[in-house]
């Protein structure tokens, strides 16, 4: 404990129910937030305002084989070094090591996501599961396939959370 609150490194004990409601609200990258779910990514910090260690999610997105885990590092540290501050913004430094898990609202969420996983992408703590973004997406399917007027390129958003932006 640090004046009186926990030390922000120290990982979690969350209830299944804590843990569903933070994956649906705050951690809405499918990589991150099936990894928190199935309790393979630690949890820090607070409930509120949950972090995670950049050198667990490495470890983690390199434990099959490759370099995802380095990908996974250098968003992380990117594009989620703020956290909640006293005003409820994404507006303060996380500690070294680790990075913000309130992913609707940071700099890595954009305007041009699908809307299928957050609401408004400028606002913390936004994200739910859209059915009707995600049947406005699937009916674009064509044997299966996603097809984008943009181009394959941009299918699926950029960036390793797909609908983030890339730095």
């Amino acid at each position: 404990m640090i004046d009186g609150k926990t030390d922000p490194g120290t990982a979690l004990a969350l209830d299944d129910s804590a843990r569903e409601q933070m994956v649906e609200t705050k951690i809405t990258c499918p990589f991150l937030g099936s990894a928190v779910h199935q309790n393979i990514l630690a949890v820090r910090g607070d409930a509120g305002n949950p972090l995670a260690s950049i050198e667990d999610v490495r470890q983690l997105g390199n434990s099959g084989g490759g370099d995802l885990g380095e990908v996974l590092a250098l968003f992380a540290s990117g594009n989620h070094a703020l956290m909640r501050g006293a005003a409820g913004r994404l507006d303060s430094k996380v500690p070294d090591g680790l990075f913000s898990l309130e992913l609707p609202g940071s700099q890595g969420s954009h305007p041009g996501h699908s809307g299928i996983l957050q609401g408004d992408p400028a606002v913390p703590g936004s994200g739910r599961l859209s059915e009707a973004d995600f049947a406005r997406l699937a009916a674009r399917a064509v044997n299966g396939l996603i097809k984008s007027a943009a181009g394959p390129e941009l299918q699926g958003g950029r960036g390793p959370c797909r609908g983030t932006a890339g730095p």
